[in-house]
């Protein structure tokens, strides 16, 4: 899956659903988690984008992240992901991250 977006646009919302390793079938219960969206360069060690994502179902997994105005400001190729940390502290992460492309305006 790939996502493409404008230089400087500010949306639409980036979506998805979180859900069990190798079972899209299985949404996870996101109650009283808390989710980040992160986006870096493929090769990348610091991300251009790690900022709270919303839970929208918390029992169906389904997750968003509003874009800030500055988030698609460089037209690149990045990988995307969410970051799930659940009460008690365990972390799960979306894989294999998402291409998204921000193409020159």
């Amino acid at each position: 899956m790939s996502l493409t977006f404008t230089q400087g646009d500010t949306g639409p919302d980036v979506n998805g659903v979180i859900h069990a390793e190798g079972d899209p079938s299985s949404p996870t219960d996101l109650t009283d988690a808390t989710v980040r969206f992160q986006m870096r360069l493929p090769e990348g060690k610091v991300y251009k984008v790690n900022a709270v994502a919303s839970i929208d179902d918390a029992v169906n997994g389904v997750v968003s992240y509003e874009w800030g105005p500055n988030d698609l400001s460089r037209p690149e190729t990045y990988e995307a992901q969410f970051e799930v940390t659940f009460p008690g502290g365990k972390v799960q992460t979306t894989y294999p991250p998402v291409e998204l492309t921000v193409r020159r305006q």
